[in-house]
């Protein structure tokens, strides 16, 4: 089978001819850098218990689900937190086949394997799944597709989800009514108060028509909003090309929003004159540069007890008022593409009291 599907791989073109090598060899590679139709043969084969070995990076906790006996950890990483540790160990072991898994820890510091076990897992917190990252990768995938058409509407269809959840506010109603005819037929009370009366909340994929349609004419939106702040970045042409930096920010997608301040820092003339006219003469200019990645990619907060030389130094006040600036001007674009889509609902002001229902609605 490892034969069939290398031989499918090199008539295709995409993976790199080491990465066909080491499948020969039973070894197998997952990141997200790598070509879909590599990562869908390693997972593939992996069920097919055809890989003894695959070094993976933070895809073996969200990309994939791949149980296997051992999970090896090498060495520290920065984006090595309890949350996807958890998640990785949770690969190992494969039911009906392992007692229990088996989690390795190579070439890291006791107190950080300590730290990982015994970290709490951090809350879990909602956002709107949409961004303009997003969006400009999936004009990225229109470009690049061989089949336009396909890829087009695999778009639209991603976009024509609400990705939201509604919460049910009538079903607190609907349990004190319940309960009313509960009291007035005792033989009633079992049953009414059997069901999870709590405050439930369900996919708006399956709430009302009018609920649905409002999600989606802002996704609507949202995209128009996006396409604006992309092109007027100069990421995005009129006919919807991804031009310029556009390669970088959606390599660098998971940065939103540094990403784009990024490219805008990077694009401008600014970043130039302040490498050659900077208020650090003790750094070289690869050295600012390197100072400016470390502002922008990962920023770690230092601990009171850090000694000076571990500290980054502040970035000037010229740079701290270009990046307000930046975002300043994105805040107008969004707030005018709200305001928009707000004039298009036909919104009611609730004048009722949201437990018992009592009162009325007037149209505003």
């Amino acid at each position: 089978k490892i034969k069939d599907v290398v031989r499918r791989l090199r008539e295709g073109g995409d993976a790199k001819p080491n990465l066909l090598e080491a499948l020969k060899m039973g070894i197998g590679a997952h990141m997200s850098g790598l070509p879909d139709s590599y990562l869908t043969a390693v997972e593939d084969l992996a069920r097919a218990s055809a890989l003894p070995f695959i070094f993976a990076t933070g895809t073996l906790a969200t990309g994939m689900h791949l149980p296997c006996r051992s999970v090896v950890m090498a060495g520290n990483s920065p984006f090595l937190n309890p949350m996807s540790f958890s998640q990785c160990v949770g690969r190992c072991g494969r039911r009906g086949h392992d007692e229990r898994g088996v989690v390795i820890f190579f070439g890291v510091a006791p107190i950080t394997a300590a730290t990982l076990f015994q970290s709490r897992q951090p809350a879990v917190f909602g956002r709107f799944p949409l961004s303009i990252s997003l969006c400009l990768r999936l004009f990225q995938l229109c470009k690049d597709a061989k089949e336009g058409n396909e890829v087009l509407q695999s778009a639209i269809s991603l976009l024509s989800n609400p990705f939201c959840a509604l919460r049910v506010r009538e079903q607190k109603r609907n349990a004190m009514e319940s309960v009313e005819i509960a009291m007035s037929h005792p033989s009633k009370l079992l049953s009414s108060l059997s069901g999870d009366q709590k405050d439930k909340r369900v996919s708006l994929l399956y709430a009302d028509e009018d609920h649905r349609q409002k999600m989606l004419l802002f996704n609507r939106f949202y995209v128009q909003y996006a396409a604006e702040v992309l092109a007027r970045e100069g990421l995005l042409s009129l006919e919807c090309t991804p031009l310029g930096l556009a390669g970088l920010v959606t390599h660098i997608y998971y940065l939103e929003p540094r990403n784009l301040a990024f490219a805008h820092f990077l694009a401008s003339s600014r970043m130039h004159d302040w490498l050659k006219n900077s208020s650090y003469p003790q750094f070289n200019p690869e050295k600012l540069l390197l100072l400016i990645l470390c502002h922008f990619v990962h920023p770690v907060a230092a601990s009171d007890d850090a000694d000076d030389s571990a500290v980054l130094p502040c970035l000037p006040p010229e740079y701290e008022n270009f990046v307000a600036s930046f975002v300043s001007r994105l805040s107008r674009i969004h707030d005018s593409v709200v305001a928009a889509f707000a004039s298009t609902l036909q919104l009611q002001e609730e004048k009722s009291m949201p437990f018992s229902g009592e009162g009325k609605r007037l149209v505003s």
